[in-house]
Order: structure tokens, then sequence, then C-alpha cells
């Protein structure tokens, strides 16, 4: 999401400082976005280490005096464990970089926001945050409350701030670990495509590119201090999908491997997106047209997520 979004800002002409622990891995996406005719730069930050953090913010401060927007899309995912299962060293990574890190982040960049004419502050955060699954899940409670900590500069330091929740996303470039990913990479690799429990859990599909219209929308038109939720109403069950993926390649459901269900496994996502349609947006992609062109973009690029399997 965070490299659809950069990709995004940069079409409509700004520069984009895109933040990672190391440049290696994101010289593709800069050159995609320079090719496009837009402007980015690559920065080394270790989120984990606040003077790293602080050290950007002053050499972004000395280069361009202040900064028009903050998007914050930092955390540390894959982990669905419940609280009370989650190994402590995993635990203490956990809060370090969606807790420590987002405050960290607000803190450095809040001068330089507020040096803009209308420097605005988004937290990209996930439907997650807003289900039962944040009194109990690791990952879904720390959003929840990064959530509150960057609209509490809202409330405490008249930061202009909006949060936006998004249900999932597909689309070109998802990591391999994630499901639709991780479903076209098994099957063009010959091998089976994991479906939990008996695979009735429902989820609402956005395509990356519907969210960070959604998200721009946001940036530009959104009331200071709101949550704005954004997905687009395509729910379907996980066997549903994975037939849908095998049927596109060329599979039957012998290429399923039933496993376990895990602990506490939401049996569905569904977020209530009124107020960002109010804004005026709206899907733009089909659920089904946009799911093959996705398969087909693993299919012909091999090359991007083979390393990274």
């Amino acid at each position: 999401i965070g490299a659809a979004i950069a990709e995004s800002l940069a079409r409509r002409g700004a520069h984009v400082v895109i933040t990672a622990r190391t440049a290696g891995g994101l010289e593709e996406l800069e050159d995609r976005i320079h090719d496009a005719g837009g402007s980015a730069t690559i920065a080394p930050l270790d989120l984990t280490d606040g003077d790293s953090i602080a050290r950007l913010a002053t050499a972004i401060a000395e280069r361009w005096q202040q900064l028009d927007m903050l998007v914050l899309n930092a955390a540390m995912l894959g982990t669905l464990t419940p609280v009370g299962a989650i190994d402590s060293k995993e635990f203490n990574k956990l809060l370090t970089l969606n807790l420590v890190a987002q405050q960290a982040l607000i803190a450095n960049f809040d001068p330089l926001l507020r040096r803009a004419p209308a420097g605005r502050l988004v937290a990209l955060s996930t439907g997650v945050a807003r289900t039962p699954r944040a009194y109990w899940g690791a990952y879904a409670a720390s959003k929840a409350g990064s959530d509150l900590i960057a609209l509490s500069y809202r409330t405490t330091h008249d930061l202009d701030v909006v949060v936006t929740r998004s249900s999932n996303n597909f689309g070109p470039y998802q990591y391999p670990e994630k499901v639709i990913p991780l479903f076209t990479t098994n099957l063009l690799e010959g091998r089976k495509v994991p479906l939990y429990g008996d695979g009735l859990n429902v989820r609402d599909w956005c395509h990356v590119e519907d969210n960070c219209a959604g998200v721009d929308l946001v940036l530009r038109s959104g009331t200071i201090g709101e949550i704005y939720n954004i997905g687009a109403d395509n729910e379907s069950t996980n066997r549903e999908l994975v037939d849908q993926v095998l049927r596109l390649l060329g599979h039957d459901d012998s290429m399923i491997e039933w496993v376990p269900d895990r602990l506490g496994h939401d049996r569905r996502y569904s977020i209530e997106t009124s107020k960002v349609r109010e804004l005026g947006w709206t899907p733009s992609r089909d659920f089904s047209g946009a799911l093959e062109a996705t398969v087909d973009w693993y299919r012909d690029n091999r090359w991007w997520w083979e390393p990274l399997r």
C-alpha cells in the first residue's frame, strides 16, 4: 500500500520521500516513479532508533524547510497471534514499530507539517483496528493504539490529522505472504494453497489503486480528526476466492490443502464506508476483472516475487 500511495502522490506532482530500513529493494520503485515523470527520494530509516528518525526530520528540514503531508504506513505485519499467546520478544517488536515509532515519527515531523500552509498527517490503518480482534489480537490491538496516538495529536496539539482504515487490499507488488499472492504464486510453482478451517471466513477485497484513490481524496478533502473506512463491498469467502484463483490458473480443488483454523479467526470483516463515499469516492474496479489482472501480473512478473519467496 505504501508503495502505491507513493506512486499516486508522485503522479500528482509531489516529491515523495520514501523511508525504509535500507534502500535495497526500493530502487525499482524509485525507477518506476522517475520513469513516469515523478520525483522521489529513498531515505534509510530505522524505526527502532529514535535518533535515526530525528536525523531524517533534520535532513528534510534542511532541504525543503517544510512537509506538506506525512503518510504513516509503518507497521509490523504478519502476526495474527492473540495477545495472550504471542512471544514476548515478538510482542516488544510489535509495540516498538506500531506504537513507539508512530509517536516518534509524529513528534519529529510535527514542526515541519506546521510550517506548510496546510500540512496534514494521514495515518494508514486497517479495518481490524475497529473489530473485536482489537480486544485480543496483538497486531489489531497495536494498530488501534497507533490510531489513537495519531488522533491524540489533533486533540492535544491541534495537528491536522486524519485516519484511513481499509479492508483487505490486493494488486501488483504485494508481498507473497499475503493471501492472493500466496495462492497465486503457490499454484504457479505447482504447490497447493492452504485454506484455514472450513474456508467460509468472509473478507472484503479492495484493489490497492482504489484504496489509494480513497486515501488521496481524504488527504485533500477529509475533515480534520475524522476516521475514514475504505472498502469496496467485494465480500467473498476464502473458499470462493480460492476457487476463482484455481480457475484462473487452470487447477481444480485437488490443489487445496486444508489446514487447522487459527486461534480466534474472525468469521467476517466488513467496514461501513459511507463517510468516504460522501466525499465522492467510489471503487472503479470490478473485483473479478481486477483479480484476473492481478493473477496475470504475478504470472508475468516472476522476476519480482521469486526472490522474495
